[in-house]
């Protein structure tokens, strides 16, 4: 599903780096500069609601970082598990190229009309 993701968001004309798992993307977050991140819920080693309270509690930039959840998970509480976890946005799979748009966009919206140095 990285791919698929990958290619959708690659095709939208955003420069795209994916991590193998979430270990790998606290690496990647450690050294780039990234508009924002998609985690999957769903992640092997950290999931995304650990890896995104870590991202929360990282130091300048990172914290603010406009986050989006990406998940299959279908349960009525997780979309409120993911806003508690710090994630702007969310997105259930299969997800199109519209609603990772649309998902993206939210989370900037989300971030640019933060006060400065809120961290959810």
């Amino acid at each position: 599903m990285r791919e698929v993701m990958v290619g959708l968001l690659g095709v939208a004309g955003h420069r795209v780096q994916a991590g193998a798992n979430g270990l790998d993307a606290l690496r990647l977050l450690g050294e780039h500069r990234f508009d924002a991140a998609l985690f999957d819920l769903d992640l092997p080693g950290v999931d995304g609601l650990r890896l995104a309270r870590m991202v929360r509690k990282r130091p300048g930039d990172a914290a603010l970082l406009p986050l989006v959840a990406v998940t299959a998970n279908a349960s009525a509480g997780i979309e409120a598990q993911c806003r508690e976890a710090g994630f702007d946005a969310f997105v259930r799979k299969p997800a199109g190229p519209d609603a990772l748009q649309a998902a993206l966009q939210a989370a900037l919206a989300r971030r640019r009309a933060a006060p400065p140095g809120d961290a959810p």
